[in-house]
């Protein structure tokens, strides 16, 4: 299913629109709706995407999100992985930390860029992310920041 304007996710409680022009995609009925991503170049598949999830990884803090996401990719077959940044900051009016990791993968430099925030009321993990190739960061890196500026919490179904 395709998405465009505001997206309402009401099982983990958040809405975010998505930019003028580009059009977000999400899992059909009746697979779990955590969420939506947006193709942003085929060729190189970079893309940014929203998530929320509970956090059944049972991350203890915002750093050690960031850790195991980073060590998710140093198994994902990269080269001459580092954290390039990570700062804390806000989401929406929760603690965030966003962090970006710079990598090559079969001979192109790539960039992750990744904001996780937790929401202790039912233990929920937000992600905004964005995955694209280092020419093309800094384009599309206003698209993740624009998701990040429209994020919304919202109220979250009773149990």
């Amino acid at each position: 299913a395709y998405e465009q304007g505001t997206y309402l996710n009401p099982e983990y409680g958040y809405s975010v629109t998505i930019p003028d022009g580009l059009t977000a995609y999400r899992s059909p009925v009746p697979m779990p709706q955590h969420g939506v991503a947006v193709d942003l170049s085929k060729p190189h598949e970079t893309q940014v995407w929203i998530d929320g999830s509970y956090n059944s990884l049972e991350w203890g803090s915002l750093r050690e999100a960031a850790n195991d996401n980073f060590n998710y990719l140093k198994a994902d077959d990269v080269a001459h992985l580092r954290i390039a940044r990570m700062v804390y900051g806000r989401l929406s009016g929760l603690r965030a930390v966003r962090f970006v990791a710079t990598y090559n993968k079969s001979g192109l430099p790539m960039i992750e860029d990744e904001i996780f925030a937790f929401r202790n009321e039912r233990d929920i993990v937000y992600t905004l992310g964005l995955k694209t190739t280092a020419a093309r960061y800094s384009e599309d890196v206003k698209v993740l920041n624009q998701l990040q500026s429209t994020f919304h919490l919202e109220a979250l179904p009773y149990p």
